[in-house]
């Protein structure tokens, strides 16, 4: 597998861990960021390089991986809009999908191509991950999760994996 090198960065150790993020860090997770999606918002399928985990914080996450999307002979349908502007709109959902609620783990395997979604009071969640692709990269730098790391210093750069898409899904 190819690697790119995206600049030279290290963890934050500076910046005040929440509660919820510092026990994702004891399971194994060194990259912790907290995330909230509005009432119904959805997360377009995607996956990661390295295994990651998703601690519900507050609310319902509902996800189900790629596989089961093609492969359940039942679904339903929910309405959801793509940002605060958007519309709402029905979505097909698959019979596989699972919900999850404060406290619980959605654990998932690297290269596993996986969507989700917010229940009806939106959601709070921390994902972890334990290598981070150019994407997960660039928003953990702009979230102050890393920070870029001083020559000379002994810091770690990071070495990130080509994103991983998943394909068969429409845009």
């Amino acid at each position: 597998m190819d690697h790119l090198r995206i600049g030279t960065g290290t963890i934050n150790y500076a910046r005040r861990l929440t509660r919820p993020e510092r026990r994702m860090r004891a399971r194994g997770f060194d990259y912790v960021s907290t995330n909230s999606l509005e009432a119904w918002q959805w997360l377009e399928p995607h996956g990661h390089n390295s295994d990651n985990t998703h601690l519900v914080v507050t609310g319902e996450l509902t996800l189900w991986p790629r596989a089961a999307h093609h492969s359940c002979p039942d679904s339903g349908e929910i309405l959801h809009r793509e940002d605060m502007e958007g519309e709402y709109k029905f979505r097909e959902v698959p019979c596989c999908a699972q919900t999850y609620g404060p406290g619980e783990y959605v654990d998932i395997d690297a290269m596993e191509c996986y969507t989700a979604y917010a229940g009806p009071d939106g959601c709070t969640f921390v994902e972890g991950m334990k290598s981070l692709s150019p994407t997960s990269a660039t928003r953990f730098f702009l979230r102050g999760m890393i920070k870029p790391a001083v020559p000379g210093t002994g810091e770690l750069s990071i070495t990130a994996n080509a994103p991983l898409s998943c394909p068969g899904y429409e845009e």
